[in-house]
């Protein structure tokens, strides 16, 4: 059994627990990072986007949301890291990223979807980047959806500016910027502890959040 597989085998049974008062349990999240597989893994819940294991820089991760069912519509194409525009900028960038990343970026996948990379950080191979990507994006629904942004990986002011204009009913936003406020319906979530820093490094300690996702989850649903 691979390590990945016996790693989320551990966490359904605490999941079991934390998922009791949870009701909206067939909810979709597309996510710039692995955010929205940490939701899934809290309450021990089946994937139900492509987005799982993978990130995108702030600029295409806003170009994909503002037309995400053409996107959706592409087929992956498998391309070198020599070609990768933002390649340089993962290199010279901040320690606190390169650590973040936990590899060497020709250990990682990178594919172009029309014309915008996806890096798929925590995956073993092309095939089974491709595999999971085409299959768990026929689980999405558009209907009972979560659409996540933070200010990692190139983010400016005006990308969130064009976030918090989508048209999404459900929208959340960290970042370590207490200056960001929403214009229109972007629940933002400032991390404190990442002010020195410029940006959240990660926002996947939800213990430590002032914000209950399961209760957010629920008021989806209403």
């Amino acid at each position: 059994m691979k390590k990945a597989s016996i790693k989320r085998r551990i966490k359904i049974i605490p999941g079991y627990f934390k998922r009791i008062g949870l009701k909206n349990r067939c909810f979709s999240i597309l996510s710039n990072n692995c955010w929205g597989g940490a939701v899934y893994d809290t309450f021990s819940l089946q994937y139900k986007t492509p987005t799982i294991g993978l990130y995108l820089m702030a600029e295409d991760y806003i170009k994909f949301l503002e037309n995400p069912s053409q996107y959706l519509k592409l087929d992956l194409k498998q391309c070198s890291w020599e070609n990768v525009p933002f390649k340089q900028s993962l290199v010279d960038g901040p320690e606190a990223t390169k650590k973040s990343l936990g590899k060497s970026l020709d250990d990682m996948v990178i594919a172009q979807l029309g014309d915008i990379y996806i890096v798929f950080l925590h995956y073993n191979s092309w095939d089974e980047a491709v595999s999971k990507w085409n299959r768990r994006k026929k689980r999405l629904d558009m209907d009972n959806l979560i659409v996540k942004f933070n200010d990692q990986n190139g983010f400016s002011r005006d990308l969130f500016e064009r976030f918090d204009a989508l048209p999404f009913k459900n929208k959340i936003f960290y970042t370590a910027d207490d200056t960001i406020r929403s214009n229109g319906s972007t629940t933002v979530i400032y991390l404190p502890e990442y002010k020195d820093d410029g940006y959240v490094i990660t926002d996947m300690n939800f213990s430590n959040q002032q914000f209950n996702i399961k209760k957010y989850l629920n008021t989806m649903i209403r």
